[in-house]
């Protein structure tokens, strides 16, 4: 490129306009990398404590069962909900991982 035909040629460095751009978008990379990991780091912990949930309400159930008793109307819907907010919570996890990634993935 000839100088001053707007042309980048060897040894031209990139327009500030054009520098700015990337390094925003290695910025937005970087913090949906960063957003993503935490979360994975807390979807470890709150999965441990889903298991152990779903572990305790399984007893429960058995031992409910095992007196009899699991039919109660109460203690039937009370073990019922608890597995519903068990599922619940699994399934908000799953879309906000989702929803980190595809945001990443974006910023790719």
């Amino acid at each position: 490129d000839e100088p001053g035909g707007g042309g980048r040629g060897r040894g031209e460095s990139p327009s500030p306009s054009s520098t700015s751009r990337a390094i925003k978008h290695v910025r937005a990379f970087n913090a949906a990398s960063l957003a993503l990991q935490a979360a994975s780091e807390e979807h470890k912990r709150e999965k441990a404590t889903q298991s152990y949930e779903g572990h305790v309400l399984s007893q429960m159930k058995s031992y409910a069962a095992g007196l009899n008793i699991a039919k109660t109307s109460g203690l039937e819907k009370t073990l019922m909900e608890m597995s519903l907010r068990l599922d619940d919570r699994a399934h908000e996890w799953r879309k906000r991982l989702e929803a980190l990634a595809a945001e990443k993935k974006r910023e790719e």
